[in-house]
């Protein structure tokens, strides 16, 4: 039997120097955009040399890739909920997972559009970004698979084209309404979460 080994003072204050780093650089990346921050303002902001910010993330597109995916959307956020997904009821569990998707998309509306903007120039980003869709895809087309087993959900559709709609409809929201002040997309994206779900339930679920 295996001994799960603390992480020694040194990576305790590697990993919270990572913190650090993606802290301020989703604040700049944010407030004044990708390609107008550079590495020499993260570093000045966070008291470290740019060659120690290179240690942990060798290059800016990398740093901007890890704060989506394991501080605040995608891992931490999106991922997360669906790794919890199992045994949930079909309506219950999406209600909760397009709930959570309006608001990481509405709170982190500015570092979303940089993402997707550097993202088609930007080759490790691009792959990075495919690569993590891939997983929520996959991990969504499993909970489906799991309802089907209980006969709550169609067996004689592609689980991959449903899923495929459902956050591509989700991110036709996005991409159209990202604008919006807070009482807007807050009016907005409620009546939207009940009808795409409820239009997209009618073409998944077994009556």
């Amino acid at each position: 039997m295996s001994i799960e080994q603390k992480p020694t003072q040194r990576q305790q204050q590697a990993q919270q120097r990572r913190e650090q780093i993606m802290e301020v650089g989703l604040d700049l990346f944010s407030s004044q955009g990708f390609a107008a921050t550079s590495t020499r303002q993260i570093s000045q902001q966070v008291g470290i040399t740019e060659g120690l910010l290179y240690h942990y993330y060798p290059t800016k597109a990398g740093l901007l890739m890890e704060i989506v995916k394991r501080r605040h959307l995608l891992e931490g956020g999106l991922i997360a909920l669906l790794e919890t997904a199992k045994g949930r009821p079909l309506r219950s569990f999406m209600e909760d997972l397009i709930a959570r998707i309006v608001l990481l998309a509405h709170e982190h509306a500015a570092l979303l559009r940089i993402l997707l903007g550097e993202s088609q120039t930007n080759e490790e980003l691009y792959g990075a970004l495919c690569d993590t869709i891939e997983t929520m895809i996959q991990l969504l087309v499993d909970y489906l698979a799991s309802r089907v087993r209980v006969g709550e959900v169609r067996g004689d559709i592609s689980l991959q084209a449903s899923t495929q709609g459902f956050l591509g409809g989700m991110f036709l929201f996005f991409m159209t309404h990202h604008r919006l002040d807070a009482a807007q997309w807050q009016q907005q994206s409620g009546a939207f979460m009940q009808e795409w779900l409820d239009s997209w339930l009618l073409g998944v679920q077994i009556p």
